[in-house]
């Protein structure tokens, strides 16, 4: 401030914490220095003028991008323990309350054909040995692959048939951008800034956040027709190229920081 530097704040996720006092009143306070604020999606956007009281003028939102030229990576699911006949669905992130893997588990457990399925795990989190009792008491540990941290853990999306995002909240969702690069179908939770970016019976399926029912539903609908997935996995790549571009990101900035200039 006193070498009168422009100042560009971002943000990348609307925690629950974020609401409360003091954080809110700090944001607040910093916002005001800001020439501009860059959100990462349009809900996080409308979370920062209505919650932390920044003037909406100096609100800009910039989506993610993802490089859409990823090469394939050369993985098998026997060399990971996955039964190359069944049916996978996948799960990439951290093992936090945040990513509602308690309801995944929950809604697998109600499919009626879980033999013929599997649920692979990608991820580590303060939750993992909750999670892997959790799967014990619901009796699905046998169909259930942890694979813990990994890194690059993306690539394991192409051994994925639907992946999984079921968010209770998400700033933005890059899981989902990886998702549309490996050309697979999404279900995921109908919260935040996920619809922004997964359309609802075109590039996936939307559900109501936390309800296991709802969940397993759309797993068993999405199960059942091959040609349903590759349709939704298909759209997700074209959408990935035109709306979530690396380029068209770099260039939001690029435009962005000529402006505070």
């Amino acid at each position: 401030r006193a070498k009168k530097v422009p100042l560009v704040q971002s943000r990348h996720n609307d925690d629950p914490f974020r609401r409360k006092f003091p954080i809110n009143q700090i944001n607040k306070w910093l916002g005001r220095y800001a020439k501009k604020v860059i959100a990462i999606s349009h809900h996080l956007a409308e979370f920062v003028v209505t919650v932390e009281k920044i003037a909406s003028h100096k609100v800009t939102t910039i989506h993610y991008g993802l490089n859409t030229t990823l090469a394939e990576p050369q993985l098998s699911k026997q060399q990971f323990g996955l039964d190359p006949e069944r049916i996978t669905i996948g799960f990439v992130g951290r093992l936090i309350r945040q990513k509602g893997v308690s309801t995944l588990l929950q809604a697998f457990a109600q499919q009626p054909n879980a033999d013929s399925l599997q649920l692979l795990i990608v991820g580590d989190g303060v939750l993992a040995d909750e999670l892997k009792q959790e799967a014990q008491t619901l009796g699905i540990e046998k169909h259930v692959i942890w694979l813990g941290w990994q890194t690059n853990a993306a690539r394991f999306m192409y051994l994925m048939d639907i992946v999984m995002i079921p968010s209770l909240w998400e700033g933005f969702g890059l899981v989902a951008l990886e998702a549309m690069a490996a050309q697979k179908p999404i279900i995921a939770s109908r919260v935040s800034a996920l619809p922004e970016i997964i359309r609802h019976n075109e590039t996936g399926l939307l559900v109501e956040a936390a309800d296991a029912t709802t969940l397993a539903q759309a797993i068993s609908t999405l199960i059942s027709k091959t040609n349903i997935r590759l349709e939704f996995g298909i759209n997700g790549f074209q959408r990935l190229q035109s709306a979530f571009s690396i380029e068209k990101m770099a260039t939001a900035h690029a435009s962005l920081y000529s402006e505070v200039l």
